[in-house]
């Protein structure tokens, strides 16, 4: 579906967090985990926080860590668009693998156990 083409990539990468995000604190508070409120402005909760318990852990999860590997190949596509452009060197698409891996090493342990972080 997404292939090599980086447009439709970077597409799905900025809906699905999104998406998935929204979806998972509706589930959450559906489930009474976290409060009622509306998250960008009161502060009530945080992202995390609504992927802790119940079906908005394995939500959470089933979200975001394919986000992260899709992060990775984003950034691998990046590095040969920008070579088309002129750019020689590695940073910038190192930079995205590394923040893309740690947004990996940050979800993974918690689909381990759903009590690990609280």
């Amino acid at each position: 579906m997404l292939g090599r083409n980086i447009s439709r990539v970077s597409l799905v990468l900025g809906i699905l967090p999104i998406v998935a995000i929204n979806a998972s604190y509706l589930i959450a508070a559906w489930e009474g985990a976290v409060p009622w409120c509306v998250p960008y402005w009161e502060s009530c909760t945080s992202i995390s926080a609504t992927g802790r318990e119940g079906f908005a852990f394995f939500f959470f999860k089933a979200t975001m860590i394919p986000v992260a590997l899709l992060t990775i190949w984003y950034w691998i596509l990046a590095q040969a668009k920008l070579a088309d452009f002129g750019y020689r060197g590695n940073a910038i698409p190192a930079l995205g693998i590394i923040a893309a891996l740690a947004l990996l090493c940050y979800t993974w342990p918690w689909a381990l156990s759903a009590t690990a972080f609280n």
